[in-house]
């Protein structure tokens, strides 16, 4: 049954991305914005489940056809459409004809492997195409996880990351052997950071914003602080990224409610009211949007040309795509209170997007 839901979901996810027409300048139309509000996801989550089925049902019909009398499930239709993508339609068709061929009997592992296998069988020189396409794709990501942790990926060559790696573990087993009382994993994390950082961050030229009471500095209490981008630290670790060798902006609040007090800065002083808005809305203001607010632009909420005045309750950080949304698809917004946002969509849906009052109590 789940096979079959997987492919009624496809088949609902293209009708509705179909129903918003393109923009007149080529982008896409805003069903996913309207999708991502309604079911409160990311918006990168909800741009890639409407183009997902988008393409399952254009390049590989068959394919959902098969999921939805369940002899396949979704997963395995969308793994077969990445492997596909490089290919024109005509030989995605016969990969796709010899990849559904018994099917139903085929593990999830041997259907990926037959795809691979017809792939290079239908298009054997366009293999170093292909590797040339996956190398223009090389990129870091880092995701931010519980307990002060995060996670850095590098995707590259295989052979520049496995070099990487055997330089990281060479480097951490010499240290092993020499005494040092950590896990051979945990000294492959940190020979691998120092080699990218310097020892104590003394490489780090980039500037990180640590929200944090003025009173957890000087000792006199454990408030958490927050780290623009990644979310709260404890006490004890703000105290840490404040002493080490590192370019950190400082913005000092009030223990009590919370209200800035400071803004350490490095621009010109014009650039407060903007550096204020920055920092106090750390993210996207469209509803379930988590882009950095580093990386957004700022609005008027009531437009100047309308009447609206440059101040921190008629300002806001939306990215480029909302900023869009707002401007060009029918969406309006309010802010009631500074940080406070209320969006409607074109169908008349609100959302609510209230003041992201950090450091909060705990």
């Amino acid at each position: 049954m789940r096979r079959e839901i997987d492919g009624r979901m496809i088949r609902l996810l293209d009708e509705f991305g179909r129903a918003y027409p393109a923009r007149d300048d080529g982008r896409p139309g805003m069903a996913s914005v309207e999708l991502a509000a309604a079911l409160t996801m990311d918006q990168p989550q909800a741009d890639y489940r409407i183009e997902t089925a988008r393409n399952l049902v254009a390049r590989l019909p068959d394919t959902v056809t098969a999921i939805e009398k369940g002899q396949l499930d979704g997963y395995t239709g969308e793994k077969i459409l990445h492997i596909v993508s490089a290919l024109d339609d005509e030989q995605t068709r016969a990969v796709e004809t010899a990849v559904l061929r018994d099917c139903e009997s085929r593990t999830h592992k041997q259907l990926v492997d037959r795809a691979r296998r017809q792939v290079v069988k239908v298009d054997p020189e366009g293999a170093e195409r292909r590797r040339q396409v996956r190398l223009r794709e090389r990129a870091v990501h880092h995701e931010p996880l519980d307990d002060g942790m995060g996670e850095l990926l590098i995707l590259g060559s295989a052979d520049r990351t496995m070099a990487a790696f055997q330089l990281i573990d060479r480097c951490a087993r010499q240290i092993k052997r020499a005494g040092d009382d950590r896990t051979l994993a945990q000294i492959r994390a940190d020979v691998a950071l120092d080699l990218l950082l310097g020892k104590d961050n003394s490489r780090r030229k980039v500037v990180v914003y640590l929200t944090v009471p003025a009173t957890v500095l000087a000792g006199l209490s454990d408030q958490p602080g927050e780290l623009t981008g990644y979310g709260p630290l404890t006490a004890q670790a703000c105290r840490e990224l404040a002493d080490q060798h590192s370019t950190w902006q400082r913005v000092l609040t009030d223990p009590i409610d919370h209200t800035v007090l400071n803004v350490g800065r490095k621009r010109y002083p014009s650039a407060a009211l903007a550096e204020h808005v920055r920092v106090r809305d750390k993210t996207c203001r469209f509803h379930g949007c988590h882009r950095p607010a580093a990386t957004c632009e700022i609005d008027h909420t009531l437009a100047y040309d309308d009447g609206g005045q440059t101040c921190d309750d008629n300002l806001g950080m939306f990215c480029l795509q909302h900023h869009h949304a707002k401007h060009d698809n029918g969406w309006t917004v309010e802010q009631p209170t500074p940080g406070h946002f209320i969006w409607t969509s074109p169908l008349g849906r609100t959302y609510d997007m209230p003041a992201d009052d950090e450091p909060p109590p705990f």
